[in-house]
């Protein structure tokens, strides 16, 4: 049965070529192209955006999501080829008394591609008798076809090298692909999804072994040199990636009991190395504890280890034979790793 709902003045509605419109609970794109109206379901197949706040391409009549750039011909609903399978609902107009008008009941189903699967981006469930799981994500840069000594990075791999009965992986974020965050947050806080919408449709990005690492750890060591007081440019790319991490724990529109449920990273451990030529070790690593407690993770006593030669000290190449040779250095990082292992076993 037509359930025919009036959408407002014919003139009006002429003035825009395509707009968002609600009627109900429903909402529709409304375009007027070639002088004809047409009606298809105002939310997008792949995360909700709102379609009828897009732009629609006068040639070839495609609206184009605001958020992340699905597209929809405007008549029909079906996606832009080779998508055309997929389609949003269509509805009804008719003009009387010179309202436009609806019916809100839609002609066609709504038809998603299927989802693919990324379960294996979810906690895996731990058993009784299960191993500390350690990650190591290293944030140094260089050639490396031509390698050069990085002091933060040696002494993480000393310190994983070190561990006994116990899982380790060790990410090194130079080596991977990751590309940069495209700022759809900005667009609007559901646009940023997890996983990130580049993982699900950049092939080539890495950031997907980030999440899976993150989420399998108990423990997760970052290594960062100082850059102009601030951590590396790469650690900078990989957090504002898990942007779509945190976005997942909705601070106004949950209870306290979904927000719990919905972090991601609850009490894990993180503890950090930090070396560089200059000083504001402590800046940097104040940073960092700033950013991964807002995740929701926790830091055992004394979380870091950090090393600088000074602000006036630029001689860089003893700065690399001093941390070769310094079993200060190692022994405090075996210590840290032995701090957070127990935070994981008697957490305080």
């Amino acid at each position: 049965m037509a359930n025919w709902q009036k959408i407002g003045s014919v003139e009006e509605l002429k003035k825009k070529s395509l707009q968002e419109v609600k009627v109900g609970e429903k909402t529709f794109a409304i375009s007027f192209l070639n002088n004809r109206f047409a009606a298809i379901d105002g939310i997008c197949n792949h995360s909700g955006g709102p379609l009828g706040k897009g732009t629609i391409d006068p040639k070839t009549g495609h609206i184009k999501c605001p958020w992340h750039n699905w597209k929809y011909e405007c008549e029909s609903g079906k996606g832009e080829p080779p998508y055309q399978d997929f389609q949003v609902p269509i509805y009804a107009l008719k003009i009387e008394e010179g309202n436009l008008m609806i019916d809100v009941e839609a002609r066609t189903e709504r038809v998603k591609e299927k989802s693919k699967d990324w379960s294996f981006l979810t906690p895996p469930k731990r058993k009784k008798g299960d191993k500390i799981r350690v990650l190591g994500i290293s944030c140094t840069n260089m050639d490396f076809k031509n390698p050069r000594y990085s002091t933060s990075d040696a002494l993480l791999d000393w310190g994983l090298a070190n561990l006994r009965k116990v899982e380790v992986r060790k990410y090194n974020l130079g080596k991977m692909n990751i590309v940069p965050c495209e700022g759809y947050y900005s667009k609007d806080k559901s646009a940023c999804t997890f996983p990130c919408t580049i993982t699900q449709f950049n092939s080539k990005d890495e950031m997907w072994k980030i999440y899976q690492g993150l989420l399998w750890a108990d423990v997760i060591c970052i290594s960062t040199p100082v850059r102009w007081g601030q951590a590396s440019s790469l650690y900078y790319k990989m957090q504002e990636r898990m942007n779509s991490i945190e976005n997942q724990i909705d601070h106004y529109d949950q209870t306290p009991e979904d927000i719990e449920h919905s972090i991601a990273l609850k009490n894990k451990v993180v503890c950090m190395i930090v070396t560089g030529g200059q000083d504001n070790i402590q800046s940097v690593m104040g940073e960092l504890m700033r950013f991964w407690g807002q995740l929701g993770c926790r830091f055992p006593v004394l979380p870091m280890v950090g090393h600088s030669r000074g602000w006036s000290a630029e001689d860089m190449d003893h700065n690399v034979d001093f941390v070769k040779k310094s079993n200060r250095l190692r022994k405090e990082v075996d210590e840290m790793f032995e701090r957070a292992l127990r935070d994981v076993i008697e957490p305080k």
